[in-house]
């Protein structure tokens, strides 16, 4: 899905570089996409640095490829409204996701188990119990008498 949405974007782009009304058509869509799906793929990051370097009043920029973040007036668009922080899941690779899934996934089978469930059972009742006992203070001379 995400390889099939990107190379629309690619073909759509290309197709209507500059009209303005597909323009935003189009960025309408992307915003649309971004907010259901909450994906890496930032449409209008991409659209921007398209637009950015392959604006045929500057030639020049299609030889000298620029990313996203190092166009200037992104630079300063960013400067005065930062983005906010995203979740860390939003910034995992699939890898990344697949082992944070595993982890749960196995911390939960092995809390199920009953042998195991018996002993945090105990664990919580020696906790409770070492809140309620009142403290002893081993270091004064009231306990010699």
């Amino acid at each position: 899905l995400y390889l099939s949405y990107l190379k629309f974007a690619i073909i759509y782009v290309d197709s209507c570089l500059y009209s303005l009304d597909k323009l935003v058509e189009f960025l309408t869509c992307l915003i649309r996409y971004r907010v259901t799906h909450k994906c890496s793929f930032n449409g209008l990051d991409y659209l921007a640095e398209i637009l950015w370097n392959r604006n045929s009043q500057h030639p020049s920029r299609l030889c000298t490829w620029q990313g996203v973040f190092n166009i200037p007036q992104f630079k300063l668009w960013l400067k005065f409204h930062p983005r906010p922080i995203y979740p860390k899941s939003w910034l995992w690779t699939k890898e990344e996701a697949a082992l944070h899934i595993q982890r749960y996934v196995r911390g939960w089978l092995v809390r199920k188990k009953t042998d195991v469930q018996e002993m945090r059972q105990f664990w919580k009742v020696i906790r409770a119990e070492k809140m309620d006992a009142p403290e002893f203070n081993y270091t004064s001379n009231e306990m010699e008498h």
